[in-house]
């Protein structure tokens, strides 16, 4: 009976396999969730795609929330040998880049901003927030930045075997 029906709408039919195959598709749920990000106010995008448009080629850049941003640097691939301190002036040329390179009203906004700074000897993983890196972008000499560093961000190193 079905199938009689079916055959007597057959535009009808073909809509609803075609609508039931787009509601299946794994790739529509990200579509639709990546449409509804875009009304919902988030300090992290805005950042991510300003940095994103200025530089950071190597950084990966992650947004798990409105107010958290996450960059993986990964200094692997390098060909020199990385020492500790060549990776906390690495990461310290990192976060004045990140502040130098967002927009200061954006970046004030976030509450956690996350570095982990990968290399062959360890994996540095440092924690500030936007207002910080907004005042580090500011400073203009090392010893300023390097107090200001040492006040506002907190650091952690895993030995990587």
């Amino acid at each position: 009976m079905i199938w009689k029906n079916a055959l007597k709408y057959p535009v009808l039919a073909v809509g609803v396999i075609l609508f039931t195959l787009y509601i299946t598709n794994p790739k529509t749920k990200e579509y639709w969730d990546n449409h509804a990000k875009k009304f919902v106010p988030n300090s992290c995008e805005a950042v991510k795609e300003r940095i994103l448009k200025k530089e950071a080629k190597r950084w990966k850049l992650e947004c798990p929330g409105t107010v958290r941003l996450i960059v993986k640097v990964d200094l692997t691939k390098r060909a020199k040998k990385v020492n500790i301190i060549t990776q906390y002036r690495e990461l310290a040329n990192t976060l004045v880049n990140i502040g130098k390179l967002a927009n200061p009203e954006t970046l004030s906004y976030l509450k956690v901003v996350e570095v982990y700074l990968r290399s062959d000897i360890t994996e540095i993983k440092a924690v500030t927030n936007g207002q910080a890196l907004v005042e580090l972008a500011q400073k203009k000499s090392q010893d300023a930045i390097a107090k200001h560093l040492k006040m506002t961000v907190k650091t952690q190193e895993i030995k990587v075997e």
